[in-house]
């Protein structure tokens, strides 16, 4: 005669036996279902802050490089990115390397040959000097062929002084200016505000001193690779045809007028300085590491 016992633990391996009811099956595969649907947003949001973060501490080192340089220079050279085509527009085409669509955004094209002061500013902080007659060489963009995300086309920008002083180039005019907000609500005032300090704002955002910011790509021909870094840095972005090279960043003293703005004069044309950097996506770098610590404590 079986006991109690013994029966309910033959039930028990027959049921284990069989394995799982359909009923039961439905169940688990929900449950997983349910699980993915947290999960799988969530390692999305993880890679996005990785890439954020090496974004972050990748364009913070190619700053450093290009103002190792300087120092032991005595200049920023040349051979940097425009950011632009030869025909003077945003580099916005092509397959491989446009620029980030939020970056094109933050650039006005600035002529240099019909701004001499700002031109002043910026061919004397990459050439060191200004003698009687100075070319720098910058890269535009190839807006059919651009293989290496960085500019492929050389214009030369040749600053004569004489009576009066002048500027000419071959290819196109101009660089990449980060546009002046227009309030603080305009796109372009976190990065002046993260360069800046809010404190050193108008009230509508743009720098009391009369200066600006002009962008430039560290690309594939920039002084300092093989000087100060081996070669120009790619940093990874979320869309891979995207420009990846970080952007230096530098403060223009071209006696910039408007509403507040207090123009120093003996700055005015004064060598340019480097300020900051910026990521392919057009953040700043401290920008990007608050919002990686935002984000990382939620």
């Amino acid at each position: 005669m079986i006991s109690v016992t013994s029966y309910i633990e033959q039930l028990t391996v027959k049921r284990q036996q069989r394995g799982l009811t359909l009923i039961e099956l439905v169940f688990v595969v929900a449950i997983l279902a349910i699980l993915a649907g947290f999960l799988v947003p969530r390692l999305g949001f993880v890679r996005n802050l990785a890439i954020d973060s090496a974004q972050a501490s990748q364009t913070s080192a190619a700053a450093e490089h290009a103002v190792f340089y300087n120092v032991v220079n005595n200049k920023f050279g040349d051979g940097w990115d425009t950011l632009l085509n030869a025909s003077d527009t945003v580099y916005a085409n092509g397959t491989i390397g446009y620029l980030n669509k939020s970056l094109q955004g933050y650039i006005t094209p600035l002529d240099l040959t019909n701004n001499l002061n700002a031109a002043k500013s910026l061919l004397g902080q990459l050439n060191g000097q200004l003698d009687p007659i100075t070319s720098v060489t910058l890269y535009d963009h190839d807006a059919t062929n651009n293989a290496n995300s960085s500019g492929t086309i050389p214009t030369v920008f040749t600053y004569t002084k004489g009576s009066p002083d002048s500027v000419a180039s071959t290819g196109g005019k101009s660089v990449a200016q980060i546009t002046l907000p227009t309030s603080t609500a305009s796109p372009t005032y976190p990065i002046y505000q993260a360069i800046y300090g809010a404190s050193k704002l108008t009230a509508a955002g743009i720098p009391a001193d009369g200066t600006y910011l002009v962008a430039l790509g560290f690309g594939a021909n920039s002084a300092p690779v093989g000087k100060t870094v081996l070669q120009a840095p790619i940093i990874a972005t979320k869309d891979t045809a995207e420009y990846g090279r970080p952007l230096l960043l530098l403060k223009v003293f071209a006696g910039q007028a408007g509403a507040g703005v207090t123009v120093d004069a003996t700055l005015t044309g004064k060598n340019a300085t480097t300020v900051g950097a910026l990521t392919p996506l057009g953040q700043a770098v401290n920008t990007v590491l608050d919002t990686y610590k935002t984000e990382t404590k939620r």
